[in-house]
């Protein structure tokens, strides 16, 4: 089952209502609610080894605030753990038939264990039970996508998972000739290796997903060591950074310099502070990412409805004059109307 909630990520979908601060829902009997996904779901799927013949695999959808807000997510998050914790979990269909729920944001992965006119009325009670949310459904019997993951059952009921690419997905990952910082197009390969490895449960499935992904990035000018070298990277045990203090910056051609000279004086700091583990670690460069033209073009916030105006005259007038902020006042030329300086038109 696959359950939407559309109206989540509208400016005005969600009550202005005080909501709970909390990490997570507590876990109701029957089930297994958990309010993030990370690697817990994957693990979750192959540590079912098997579910009823007859159990449906369910995927729910969430509408409502704006998309690309910084305050979005959290704000949505916040709003579906009060209505987990406050209609979801307390519902007597949810107790009696579901087998597992997992939540990301506004999707919801569900295994349901009963008939479908039971799930036509837990969605019924869902769409009624909060003003301004709006749920979206899918189900099937056999396999379902979640996010980036496509959740199958074979005949014996146990669960498998694959890649899940959309019919209308197309070769889109970053040109190695883009000007990029060369660690960004060192890192992108060795990601993708390791969603595969991640997501892809069947070993043979697996191989061919690892192919077909070395030639997508082949097909956008990535050289072929390069790829081999981030294959065998993604094969060996991820380093746990956790421990390591990060440091942030912008990316800039000289930065390299300054991470050379702090990995040659970091020992000093091991040396002088034994009992601090994070500096028994090496620093963890960071590179924050710098605004880009979508940044300038395409603003998430609608932004203030007051209008600019012409301080530094008396009065607004039409025509051109100089701002005084810049070296170029002096060449403007100024005037009610604009002329051509040679034709004079």
């Amino acid at each position: 089952m696959k359950i939407f909630l559309t109206s989540i990520y509208r400016p005005t979908s969600l009550p202005q209502k005080k909501t709970r601060r909390g990490q997570g829902s507590k876990k109701k009997p029957g089930a297994k609610p958990d309010n993030q996904i990370k690697g817990s779901f994957l693990h979750l799927i192959r540590e079912i080894h098997q579910v009823p013949s007859e159990a449906l695999l369910v995927t729910l959808d969430v509408r409502g605030t704006a998309m690309g807000s910084h305050a979005a997510p959290p704000y949505a998050n916040a709003y579906m753990i009060d209505f987990e914790e406050s209609v979801i979990y307390k519902n007597s269909l949810f107790q009696d038939h579901v087998i597992l729920w997992k939540r990301y944001i506004d999707d919801v992965f569900c295994i349901w264990h009963g008939s479908p006119e039971s799930l036509d009325n837990f969605f019924a009670i869902l769409n009624v039970s909060w003003p301004g949310f709006e749920f979206t459904i899918n189900t099937s019997q056999d396999k379902i996508n979640f996010l980036d993951t496509l959740v199958i059952k074979d005949k014996d009921g146990r669960l498998s998972t694959d890649l899940y690419f959309k019919d209308t997905d197309r070769n889109s990952l970053l040109h190695f000739d883009s000007l990029h910082p060369p660690s960004t197009k060192r890192s992108i390969p060795r990601a993708q290796y390791q969603r595969v490895q991640r997501i892809v449960s069947n070993t043979e499935t697996r191989e061919s997903r690892i192919e077909g992904m070395t030639r997508k990035f082949q097909a956008r000018g990535y050289p072929f060591a390069l790829l081999e070298n981030s294959r065998t990277v993604s094969n060996t045990p991820k380093r746990d950074n956790m421990r390591r203090i990060p440091f942030v910056h912008g990316f800039h051609p000289s930065v390299y310099i300054l991470h050379k000279a702090i990995r040659k004086h970091w020992p000093l700091l091991s040396t002088a502070h034994p009992d601090v583990p994070e500096f028994k670690q090496p620093f963890l460069p960071c590179f924050k990412r710098a605004p880009n033209l979508c940044d300038t073009l395409v603003k998430a916030d609608i932004g203030t409805s007051t209008v600019t105006r012409q301080l530094f005259l008396n009065t607004p007038r039409k025509g051109t004059f100089p701002c005084l902020h810049c070296a170029q006042c002096n060449n403007v030329l100024k005037g009610d109307t604009i002329t051509h300086p040679r034709s004079g038109k």
